[in-house]
Parts: C-alpha cells; sequence; structure tokens
C-alpha cells in the first residue's frame, strides 16, 4: 500500500514535472512573468506548492528559456553551493523528464544532500517524492539498457542462426543438384 501511494505521487510529480498542464496564476507571485523578453519564475518561499509551480513552469518552458534558467542555476550553485532553494532549483532541472539536462546521478545527489537538511515537512515530502521518482526512473532505464543489450544479442545470435541455415541449405540444394547431375 505504501508502494502503491509513493507511485502515485511519483506519477503526480511526472505530469508536473513534464509540463503536461498549464502554468496557472497563483497568488503571491508564482507566474510566468516578461522581462526584456524572457519567462522568469519569481520566488515568495519554497513550500512544495511552489516547487511544483516552479517544476510546471521549467517543463513547460520554451527549450531557449530552459537554458537560461539552467544556467543562471549553475551560476548560482557555483556561488554557493548550500543554498537550498539553489539546490532544490538544480534538483527539479536534473530530473525534468524530457528536459536537455536531465542527469539522474546529480539529481539523486542533490535529493540526497537535501534530505538531511532541516525542512518544513512539505518540502521534505515533495523531495522524498521527486528522489523516489527519479530513483524509479533510473532503475527504469538501467532495466531499459539492459533489454536492450539483450535485445541486440538476440538478435546477434538469430542473425548467425539464420547464417548457418542458409549455408546448410546451399549445401543441401548442392548435393541434390550433384546426385541429379548426369555422370560424366
Amino acid at each position: 500500500m505504501k508502494r502503491f501511494r509513493i507511485c502515485i505521487a511519483a506519477c503526480l510529480i511526472a505530469s508536473a514535472l513534464s509540463g503536461c498542464t498549464a502554468l496557472q496564476s497563483r497568488p503571491g507571485g508564482a507566474d510566468r512573468q516578461a522581462t526584456s523578453g524572457t519567462a522568469i519564475f519569481t520566488w515568495g518561499s519554497y513550500s512544495s506548492d511552489r516547487l511544483l509551480a516552479y517544476a510546471k513552469w521549467y517543463g513547460s518552458s520554451t527549450a531557449d528559456n530552459q537554458k537560461i534558467e539552467y544556467t543562471q542555476v549553475m551560476q548560482a550553485l557555483g556561488r554557493n553551493a548550500k543554498d537550498i532553494l539553489t539546490r532544490l532549483k538544480a534538483a527539479i532541472i536534473f530530473s525534468t523528464p524530457a528536459g536537455p539536462y536531465r542527469n539522474t546521478g546529480r539529481a539523486l545527489a542533490l535529493l540526497n544532500e537535501l534530505q538531511r537538511e532541516k525542512l518544513n515537512d512539505d518540502v521534505i515530502t515533495f523531495i522524498a517524492v521527486l528522489k523516489t521518482y527519479v530513483d524509479d526512473r533510473q532503475k527504469f532505464e538501467d532495466n531499459e539498457g539492459r533489454l536492450s543489450q539483450k535485445s541486440r544479442y538476440e538478435q546477434r545470435r538469430a542473425d548467425e542462426l539464420q547464417q548457418k541455415l542458409d549455408e546448410l541449405k546451399n549445401i543441401e540444394k548442392n548435393m541434390i543438384e550433384r546426385d541429379h547431375a548426369p555422370n560424366k
């Protein structure tokens, strides 16, 4: 039952991260705002609602805006690697399913660090659900890689067997032709 709840929560996070729904206007500044032609995300505090809104905003942003956000977050992370909000944003960027900067290893490392921080309960829950999602995604990708490798091996083996079968058919055909050929 606990695993089922985690899976449901992970699905909710996944849909939020993929940007499947439009970002709705939220009170307190969690909106998209135009500033010199670039969409930005404004923060108040980092509650789970804000983190989900940020994930939705990032997932539905254009590739150019994602690049700008990634660059800004990485620069901020370089200046202060202990900033919780920056690490949360980086973890979201690294765990966005179809994002150009998806990196499950870095996302898991950041989420593991963040789990040790003293944060409010809803943010801790958000981190736990996101970590479960990223961990499950990594397991899925690892399994997919193993299955792909196994499939390539099986295909190569089938090709080799087909080649041997074709060679045996050729030998049989040649033997039959020799038997029916007039003797000289």
